[in-house]
């Protein structure tokens, strides 16, 4: 049938919408004919072609009006005229053409698209039903309007869920709300929506068991049995309160467990998880729950007892609980022989019980819970907030920048601090915590506790009053600014003999402070020597930026921060070989500095005669003092100063003038234009300190007597903040950073004294070296200074021993100390000048000044090269120098015709007038100069040879021609021209390098090209320079052409560490290239580095940073560079990305911070705990705004709530902790913020006692008040805890110590899971073959780092504490022991619980399966060889199962086993994280959940786990099609036509790369008619493919989503866990389903007695009690009798006389072990033991140093080493016995008592006790006697007064013993009598009452 339609009217239908009625075919609206009269109709045929309905005579009637209309048409035309009305096109429409083909196309499309539209709603519909939301079938979405609905049969059907809304209901949240998860569904109820969890839950149960069934039926019809069978379970008990069905609301112990079985057949492993049930238990007892266990699939028993294996195997996983043990044990007696048992205590556990013995010994828990439980509440943690505000609006400090001296303490405390909050973010993948941690670094600059040198000396600090009014607080230091101290030494003349050991300990004085006459000027004038002018640390700190050499040598550092002016020779100034006029002038501008306020150091060597002379001139020129008066004064200041002796007579000066005369003669014309200036006033250190605590400060320290010097090791001592000036001066334990203490200017001109811990400006002029003290215990006020505080200022210069406590003895000792330097004095001047001292001085005729100066050139540079070693000592330095102005300065007169010697008469003790004190000192230091003079001579002698070498070769380079060098060379072995160096660690190659050398440095690389990164001392001038930077220094001064070429070599061999390497000033090659203006030298090193670094990306940014890295002062290279070159400083930042670090000159960017070292001199630096600094660089518009920013970050860091800290779970223990400690130390903020908001002795509420009637009756009080008044005491014990110094200490100790166990704890806790559930490229996914693998065990890593702390300080762990506390071995020794302490009880805990039980058996057949086939079998022929007592339970069963070593090694047994050990789960996290859960379920408000609901959320929680884990697998492999994000639309909203409807055109374009904005349509029609067709039949063909691949994708998605597998084949691969088939299979039973699980879970267990009565005997025990290789029973009958004894005697030792476990700072217990026979002893440490029996003792063997090395005062000195794994030879108490018996049996035993500390790995014995065994054993037993009658007494005195006061029970009483007195108190009468009576019988016993009187008190027992 076809229709007649005109174009207009069949347009006008096709675009007709059709969407009114999806059910309409377009076809149906064209039924009738157009009634257009238009000429061009076309006829537009239907389906079907005719229409039967249509009558004939319509039909026929249509025909005849056809034919008229065709036959009024006239030929010729188109169109018959028409009225005007009708004619033309519709209005708007343009007449188209358009053929018949393209309209039926048209059609077609439409058509199409109405079907997309209805596939498009049928997706849409079914998605909504997949939802769950519609309740029934009536509210389900038909697919379309024509759809029928199903009407449900049968009756009540019509109110049956959907599949779709149980699943919802079912697998919803479990943390919601039962009638939440009802709203989910439309019109649900909350019981049918439990009933739904419950249903699913029922589902689950029996289709593991059914399942199960199904797969042993399948898998044993064609083999008959499995190769083997495992079944592994995780079980554990906790409490819950939850609601049980007969006894209501309660408390109960809940027993949850999961299980997995592993089947292997046909070689292929099938493993299956089973979901358990919790179960609630009465009590927790292995009878009750073995019932528990047992039951259900994948039960331990019978379990895999009746499935049909070759061997099975059971895995269980649990705590160390009694109850577990004794269950085990069972199941070991009930298991068949085929059956093995594999128990393993769960590491996880064991690795918190190495923690909680370490928290308990610090006992830090309590203070860290009370912080926690208090930031718990919010009201609070608000007041807090407020507090911490207003500390930082009072001690906040703002700079523009970092102040002047500081850098490197602050950039110290920088480091402190990052390593603080990395203990902090340990184990936390938090980036938000990370983030805020970062922000708190980046805002605070300054170190945490302030500067440190204030710590290491103790000395007076500005009171609580003066801290608070700081104008106060300057007026006292303005007071004290005028005040130096003399000097305590008295002026000993005999001191000059220990000269250098002075120099060591003060390195400079300060004579004059410009304060006193000129105010608010800084200036200071120093005198000093060599330790002062070398060292730039000390000059920067102390200000002095100008330098007055006295001497040619030493040399003063270089710095840019400080001017070197020209040297006038002190000696030639006093002999009038220097113009006077010419000093004074230089006098005058160093006065004009001083006024300017800079600071000044006269330096000579000594500072003691040359620069003394000078200093003196000095002082006359200000002053206008006559010389005798100046002299005084500076004698007092420096005792060394000595200004009578003569220096030595050289070749061009026959009789040289004391500097005495010289000041007398020229005293007129010194004092001529004197400038009239007052002086500062010198007293007493005694009088000052009087002085000082009458202005209001206040002592924080006692001090105490300072102790001998000890030996320490020179590796250890010192940590990464100090640098040793000369190593020799280690033994005084006398460092360059003690030297700096003394020398800080902190009090307004004053610093810290030096040992007696005052604060006196006498620091600045004694320069003393400070003992370190302990911390205060009690600061006392001024006005209330105890007496013993000033009976002995001087205490602490008694450095000798007791021996010498009287005046002969000291005096004979003074005498004999001058008898032998003058001895050594001699042999000292023979060695170095033996022809000088072998015959008399001849009068040597008189030169011409330019010989004479030569000689003294020469005499200059023979001294500097005969001192070659770098490390020599200060003596070696001092007989040096003998060959220029001042060897020794003795004191004799030049006119004495014939001196002996160059030395002064020895002091004579009866003419010495000084006090006892000083004498003392003098000892002390004459002692050190003896010791320094044997070393030297000892040195040189072993030098002689090589040092005339070396002189020859220094000689000749440096001579005229440099060249002879190369002949020398090639007769020297090359292993000795490495070794030459002189003593500022300069080889021939740097000498090459300054002197341009460039033949020397090819012959030196050609020897070893790695001298090229060999460095100059660390104390050597210039310190710590390599080849390449001399060069740079030099280069200006060379030939350019010889330059570019040594420039080059060396960058070739310099390796990339060095060129970055920096000075001691922190100044590298680049940043002097750069300073210097080297435009091509820079680029050289640029390129050069880029080039090394592999030329690429990461090559750029190593270059940037070189460039942007700060030398000492902060300066980068562009800071530098312009100052020379401004084209070079362009460069840098153009091509290199390089920036300034520096401000602009003209600073106040942000307006309100002030200068920096200004600022940072407050009042406040004075503190311990330093202040907090901001460094603004305009962030902040006003101090205001910084303090706001500071509170915030605070409160971000700080104050909010942390974890509660528990024994049990130490996950939310080190977090908790950690943040304590960090808050602890903090700037003291926190501190001081608990303190003001929870301050003592506020009033508190009354507790309200109604009266004596309730009290007795027992009527409980006000439960508000009462959690109230606990809340009071926690906050006060938090702020208590916070502020405690010792607290401080011990929380960052616990947090340093546990860190690496944490490290363990953190990786067992993310890692130790189920086999199916790890991820497959972990490294450490075998657990159990890692904690087996010596090599590879992270315990032993673990030990192994503890052990490196406790063998070195100098590790990085360390620098939290050493930033805080000062260097380790300066700590007090209470905190050394408590450091020694925690170390070894932590390894000793790690080698019981981690380490040792890994080495027996079965772990040694972890590794089995891995090896070799040789050594396999070897192993396994061990395996057999071993004893039954050194075999586990499982090993022995498997001996008796594989019969002989080849059925150990047989495939199917390696398999089994390597199934076994990959299969077994070391730890029972998931059970924790069950508990997790369960525990966060139960607590909630409201009504308590039941169990069953418990049991039901776990097993749908379990099963969405799984299912998830399925279902990522099978997306991995491919099985299931990864869906699509949320993010994007779905698919009915996603075009079906993307990629199908390519024309010729896209492919054009996407061939030749073309976009329509590149002309594209022009292109496309300038090609020609056949490439344009080729193009469209690409497009057909590639449109086709899309539609057979959208095929493909959408048959593969419906397979996808119809697949099921996972757990047990009931998971579906999209949507609800659970396959939809197996709910709709189900439904019709859902209530039944729903009861039968709600009835099975909803009981407790039934209580049984706890004993296994019954039960068969025990064949195997579940660990091996002996260990492999250490086994008691391989003895002989003798030596197992003297084993026996022995390990009895060790034990009662261990046990009565081992520290208390809560006691840290007791040192551990140390014993020996002695035998005549074997001529042999042992030395051990009790790193840990348990208190209990039996006695487990974890020992560390220790090595005897030799007595060369052992101090005198100790009888022995043990060393605690590291082997070759670099961990503590450690054992346990029994193989140490066996050890011991098998080498003799005379053995005995003695106890060691140990001295101080002076390094963590060494034990000095200071006596030693030998133990009598039978003596023992009665004080053991005795001891045992008295604490039960001690007992007995306590509870029969208790009972009476219960007698007495009979209405007391009732009264509130908590702990143990009131539980009991309440449960005998309500025994029959008879019974409490007869119980009473037996107690009196015991107690009156005469025997126990004398031994309980004679007992020593705390005397600790084994029971």
């Amino acid at each position: 049938m076809s229709t007649r339609y005109c174009y207009l009217c069949l347009m006008d239908v096709l675009f007709t919408p059709w969407l009114d009625d999806p059910d309409v075919a377009p076809t149906k609206a064209l039924a009738k004919d157009c009634r257009c009269d238009w000429e061009h109709s076309i006829h537009v045929l239907l389906s079907p072609p005719s229409n039967p309905s249509l009558p004939k005579a319509n039909r026929r009637k249509k025909k005849l009006e056809k034919k008229e209309k065709s036959s009024d048409k006239q030929p010729g035309f188109g169109v018959q005229p028409v009225p005007d009305d009708q004619a033309g096109p519709r209005p708007g429409l343009p007449l188209r053409r358009r053929s018949k083909g393209a309209l039926l196309r048209l059609l077609g499309t439409k058509q199409n698209c109405q079907t997309l539209r209805s596939a498009a709603f049928r997706k849409q519909a079914a998605h909504a039903n997949s939802t769950g939301r519609n309740r029934t079938k009536d509210f389900v979405i038909p697919d379309s309007s024509s759809a029928k609905r199903q009407a449900p049969r049968g009756k009540g059907k019509w109110k049956q869920w959907t599949p779709d809304a149980v699943l919802r209901a079912a697998f919803a949240k479990e943390n919601m709300v039962i009638r939440h998860v009802a709203e989910q569904v439309d019109g649900g109820s909350a019981s049918h929506a439990a009933d739904c969890k419950f249903f699913a839950s029922e589902l689950i149960m029996r289709g593991q068991r059914d399942g199960l069934s199904k797969f042993l039926e399948e898998a044993l019809k064609d083999v008959g049995m499995f190769d083997f069978a495992l079944t592994n379970m995780i079980f554990d008990e906790t409490e819950l309160e939850i609601n049980l069905k007969s006894f209501g609301l309660g408390s109960w112990s809940i027993l949850a467990s999961h299980a997995q079985m592993t089947f292997c057949v046909n070689d292929q492993t099938h493993d299956f998880d089973f979901i358990r049930a919790p179960a609630a238990l009465p009590n927790k007892q292995a009878t009750t729950m073995w019932p528990a266990l047992c039951a259900g699939e994948g039960g331990l028993w019978p379990g895999l007892s009746a499935v049909a294996a070759r061997v099975r195997a059971v895995l269980v996983t649990c705590d160390a609980a009694p109850a577990n043990i004794k269950l085990l044990s069972h199941l070991q007696s009930v298991l068949d022989q085929r059956t093995l048992l594999l128990p393993l205590l769960c590491l996880q556990h064991r690795t918190g019980n190495v923690i909680e013995r370490v928290t308990k010994l610090l006992g830090v828990l309590t203070g860290s819970f009370s912080v926690a439980k208090t930031l718990r509440s919010g009201s609070v943690v608000k007041r807090l907030a407020g507090h911490v505000r207003d500390v930082l609006a009072e001690n906040l400090q703002v700079f523009d920048r970092v102040p002047p001296g500081v850098v490197e303490e602050w950039a110290a405390g920088q480091a402190c601090a990052k390593a603080i909050f990395k203990l902090v973010l340990q184990g936390r993948d938090d980036d938000k915590a990370s983030g805020a941690c970062q922000r708190f670094l980046d805002f605070f600059a300054s170190p945490w506790t302030g500067d440190l040198r204030c710590q290491t000396a103790a000395g007076l600090w500005p009171s609580s009053d003066l801290r608070e009014n700081p104008l106060s607080l300057t007026t006292a230091l303005n007071k004290s600014k005028g005040i130096l101290v003399a000097d305590t030494y008295g002026g000993v003349e005999a001191y000059r003999w220990a000269r250098d050991a002075y120099n060591a300990r003060h390195p400079m004085h300060v004579m004059v402070d410009m304060s006193a006459s000129v105010p608010g000027c800084n200036g200071r004038l120093w005198l000093g020597g060599e330790q002062a002018s070398t060292d730039v640390g000390l000059l920067e700190r102390n200000g002095i930026s100008v330098v007055l050499p006295a001497s040619r040598t030493p040399i003063p550092a270089e710095s840019l921060n400080h001017v070197v002016l020209d040297y006038i020779d002190g000696t030639a100034l006093a002999n009038e070989d220097y113009d006077l006029s010419k000093f004074l002038k230089v006098a005058d501008q160093v006065v004009d500095l001083l006024k300017k306020g800079h600071g000044v150091l006269s330096s000579c060597r000594n500072g003691a005669h040359r620069s003394a002379t000078e200093t003196c001139v000095l002082i006359m020129r200000l002053t206008g003092w006559p010389y005798e008066q100046a002299e005084n004064y500076i004698c007092t200041l420096r005792n060394c100063v000595d200004l009578n002796s003569v220096a030595p007579p050289s070749a061009h000066r026959r009789h040289p003038v004391r500097p005495s005369e010289f000041l007398k003669k020229h005293q007129e014309t010194i004092l001529d234009g004197h400038y009239g200036l007052a002086v500062n006033d010198i007293v007493t250190p005694v009088a000052y300190r009087k002085k000082m605590l009458d202005l209001g400060f206040e002592s924080i320290s006692t001090r105490p007597k300072a102790k001998p010097a000890k030996a320490i090791r020179r590796d250890s001592g010192y940590s990464s903040f100090e640098l040793l000036t000369d190593p020799a001066s280690a033994s005084g334990q006398e460092t360059a950073k003690e030297v700096e203490l003394v020398a800080e200017d902190v009090l307004g001109g004053t610093t810290l004294s030096s040992e007696g811990g005052s604060l006196t400006s006498s620091s600045v002029a004694s320069g003393q070296v400070p003992e370190p003290k302990d911390p205060p215990a009690q600061s006392h006020s001024p006005g209330k200074r105890k007496e013993s505080e000033a009976e002995d200022d001087f205490a602490e210069f008694e450095v000798v021993d007791d021996d010498l406590d009287t005046k002969e003895k000291r005096a004979a000792k003074l005498t004999s100390l001058c008898d032998d330097l003058q001895t050594l004095n001699a042999s000292m001047l023979k060695l170095l000048h033996p022809k000088e001292t072998s015959r008399p001085q001849q009068k040597a005729m008189p030169k011409p000044p330019s010989e004479a100066k030569k000689d003294e050139v020469k005499a200059e540079n023979k001294m500097d090269k005969m001192d070659v070693d770098e490390g020599a000592a200060s003596p070696a330095k001092v007989v040096a120098a003998s060959s220029t102005e001042e060897p020794f300065e003795p004191d004799y007169d030049p006119d004495d015709p014939e001196p002996e010697e160059p030395a002064p008469s020895p002091l004579k003790p009866d003419e010495s007038e000084q006090s006892e004190e000083v004498m003392k000192r003098v000892l002390r230091l004459l002692e050190e100069q003896r010791l320094h003079s044997h070393a030297f001579l000892a040195k040189s002698s072993r030098q002689d040879s090589f040092s005339e070498n070396q002189e020859r070769i220094f000689a000749a380079l440096m001579g005229p021609t440099p060249l002879a060098v190369l002949p020398m060379l090639d007769d020297m072995a090359a292993s000795q021209a490495l070794l030459l160096r002189d003593k500022n660690g300069m080889s021939l190659l740097h000498f090459s390098a300054r002197l341009g050398c460039w033949e020397v440095m090819d012959r030196m690389l050609q020897i070893n090209p790695q001298l090229c990164d060999q460095m100059t001392s660390p104390v050597g001038r210039p310190a710590h320079w390599s080849p390449l930077m001399i060069l740079i220094d030099a280069g200006h001064a060379r030939d350019p052409q010889t330059f570019r070429y040594m420039l080059a070599r060396l960058l070739q061999e310099t390796s990339l560490t060095t060129i970055e390497a920096r000075g001691a000033n922190g100044t590298s090659a680049l940043h002097m290239a750069t300073s210097k203006g080297m435009f091509n030298a820079t680029k050289q090193i640029l390129y050069a580095v880029y080039n090394k670094n592999r030329a690429d990306l990461a090559a750029f940014g190593l270059v940037t940073s070189m460039l942007n890295t700060p030398n000492g002062r902060g300066a980068g290279c562009v800071d530098l560079a312009p100052r020379c070159n401004v084209d070079l400083a362009m460069y840098l930042q153009n091509q290199w990305n390089a920036r300034p670090l520096l401000p602009p000159r003209a600073s106040g960017q942000a307006g309100y911070a002030g200068n920096g070292l200004t600022a940072f001199s407050d009042h406040r630096r004075l503190c311990p705990v330093g202040p907090p600094c901001h460094i603004c660089s305009g962030c902040c518009a006003s101090r205001l705004e910084s303090v706001d920013r500071a509170a915030a970050l605070f409160q971000e860091v700080f104050l909010h709530a942390l974890t509660i800290p528990a024994l049990n779970k130490w996950t939310t223990v080190a977090p908790s902790m950690t943040l304590v400690a960090a808050m602890q130390q903090c700037y003291d903020v926190v501190p001081q913020a608990f303190g003001r908001c929870f301050a003592r002795g506020q009033a508190e509420e009354s507790s309200d006692d109604s009266g004596g009637e309730d009290a007795a009756l027992g009527v409980p009080r006000d439960q508000t008040k009462q959690w109230r008044k606990l809340a009071r005491k926690r906050q006060q014990k938090a702020a208590f805890f916070l502020q405690d110094q010792e607290s401080r200490f011990l929380t960052m100790l616990w947090g340093i110590v546990t860190f690496c166990v944490m490290t363990v704890h953190y990786s067992l806790f993310k890692r130790g899971t189920w086999l199916t559930e790890r991820v497959e490229d972990e490294t450490d996914a075998n657990l159990s073959f890692f904690f087996s693998n010596p090599a590879a065990s992270p315990a032993a890593r673990a030990s192994s780092e503890i052990a490196s702390l406790l063998d070195s300080v100098q590790v990085y762990a360390w620098i939290p504490l050493v930033g805080l506390y000062g260097p380790l071995l300066s700590w007090p020794q209470r905190r050394l022991r408590s450091t020694r302490r925690c170390l070894l009880t932590e390894v000793g805990q790690l080698y019981r619980k981690l380490l040792e039980p890994w080495k027996r058996y079965p772990w040694k057949l972890v590794e089995l399966p891995l090896m070799e086939e040789a050594m396999r079998f070897q192993a396994a022929q061990d395996f057999f060889r071993v004893r039954d007592c050194c075999l586990d339970g499982f090993s022995a069963k498997l001996k008796t199962v594989v019969e002989d070593p080849r059925g150990l090694v047989a495939a199917k047994t390696l398999k089994f086993l390597a199934s076994v050990f990959d299969r077994l789960v070391p730890t029972s996290t998931c059970i924790e994280r069950a508990f997790a859960r369960l525990s966060r379920w139960c607590d909630r408000k409201g009504p308590k959940p039941q169990l069953p609901t418990l049991a039901a959320k776990n097993a749908v929680y379990h099963f969405r786990h799984l299912t998830d884990h399925w279902r990522a697998k099978a997306r991995k492999l491919g099985v299931i099609r990864k869906g699509k994000s949320h993010r994007c639309r779905p698919d009915w909203a996603h075009g079906v036509r993307k990629g199908r409807c390519r024309n010729g055109l896209h492919m054009f374009a996407r061939e030749n790369g073309l976009n329509p904005s590149d002309d594209l349509a022009r292109q496309w029609r300038l090609q020609p008619r056949a490439e344009r067709r080729r193009f469209a039949a690409l497009a057909r063909a590639s449109n086709l493919q899309a539609r057979t691949l959208q095929r493909c994708d959408a048959r593969a998605a419906q397979e996808s989503a119809a697949l099921t597998g996972g757990f047990w084949n009931m998971s579906a691969s999209t949507g609800f866990p659970m396959a939809k088939s197996i709910v709709a299979e189900h439904l019709h039973s859902l209530k039944d389903y729903a009861r039968n699980f709600r009835v099975s879970t909803d009981s407790l267990l039934p209580e049984s007695p706890n004993s296994f009565a019954g039960a068969p005997a025990v064949p195997f025990s579940l660990w091996a009690s002996c260990q492999v290789g250490a086994c008691p029973h391989e003895l002989t009958a003798p030596q197992q009798e003297c084993f026996w004894s022995l390990h009895e005697m060790l034990v009662l030792v261990i046990g009565s006389q081992s520290p208390d476990p809560t006691v840290a700072s007791k040192e551990p217990l140390v014993l020996e072990f002695c035998s005549q026979r074997a001529a042999a002893s042992r030395q051990v440490v009790v790193a840990y033991n348990t208190r209990k029996k039996p006695i487990d003792a974890a020992l560390i063997a220790l090595r005897p140093l030799p007595p060369s090395e052992v101090p005198h005062q100790f009888l022995q000195s043990l060393a605690c080493e590291t082997g070759v794994d670099g961990q503590f030879p450690l054992v346990g108490d029994v193989p140490m016995c066996v050890e011991l018996a098998s080498q003799a049996t005379d053995w005995e035993l003695f106890v060691l008592s140990v001295g101080p500390i002076t390094d963590l790995h060494l034990f000095h014995i200071v006596a030693a006790k030998r133990v009598d065994f039978v003596a023992l054993m009665l004080e053991v037993g005795s001891a045992r006697e008295t604490k039960k009658a001690l007992d007995a007494l306590k509870k029969w005195r208790r009972k009476k007064w219960l007698q007495a006061n009979p209405a007391a029970i009732g009264q509130v009483e908590s702990g143990r013993d009131r539980a009991k007195d309440v449960a005998r108190a309500k025994l029959p009468k008879a019974q409490w009598r007869e119980q009473t009576d037996q107690t009196c019988m015991e107690i009156v016993t005469t025997r126990l009452m004398t031994e309980a009187l004679r007992s020593r008190t705390r005397t600790l027992l084994l029971m």
